[in-house]
């Protein structure tokens, strides 16, 4: 069995599967540049739908994203998590998480901007990498222009999830439109 993690990335994996064992089941988790982006454009990530026996999303609406004929190979699996985190909002403040990796398609300075319409005391920590070099100059620049924003990068996991239980919103960047 092949369980391949994005269509367009991992084509090439998936089309020497595919023709080296035609008859054991091939799977692809589409992720959201999969959904939103590469299946409309992507020649190997239509090929890659094609080949697979079933598919998976994270979401149900991720569906609606595939032709009606290839819907029937959908499965979601929705994310979830068994954590003993406990949720310890910080006091005297509200605090927004960003999680989103800096990179063009994710539009992650979106919240940046709408932070300049905002007049009630709240604080910015964004987590993620800096995918593109000029976004992570960007988010530099923004903290010393806006004190309210606090770019931290990559962090591991633990780190993130103590940040996730000291927050009021979480932001989950997913997708420029």
């Amino acid at each position: 069995m092949l369980l391949a993690l994005h269509a367009r990335r991992s084509y090439a994996s998936i089309r020497v599967f595919a023709d080296r064992h035609p008859d054991r089941p091939l799977v692809v988790a589409l992720t959201g540049t999969d959904v939103y982006r590469d299946i409309r454009h992507s020649r190997e990530a239509q090929e890659s739908l094609e080949l697979a026996r079933r598919l998976i999303v994270l979401q149900p609406m991720a569906a609606r994203e595939l032709e009606p004929r290839l819907r029937r190979k959908v499965r979601v699996v929705v994310q979830s998590a068994a954590t003993r985190l406990r949720h310890k909002p910080v006091a005297g403040r509200f605090r927004v998480c960003v999680i989103g990796h800096l990179r063009d398609e994710k539009d992650p300075m979106r919240t940046l901007a709408a932070l300049t319409h905002v007049v009630f005391p709240l604080e910015v920590v964004h987590l993620g990498a800096p995918l593109d070099p000029a976004l992570g100059k960007e988010a530099i620049q923004a903290m010393r222009r806006e004190p309210r924003y606090r770019w931290l990068g990559s962090v591991p996991h633990a780190r993130a999830l103590g940040w996730l239980a000291s927050i009021g919103l979480l932001l989950l960047v997913a997708f420029a439109l």
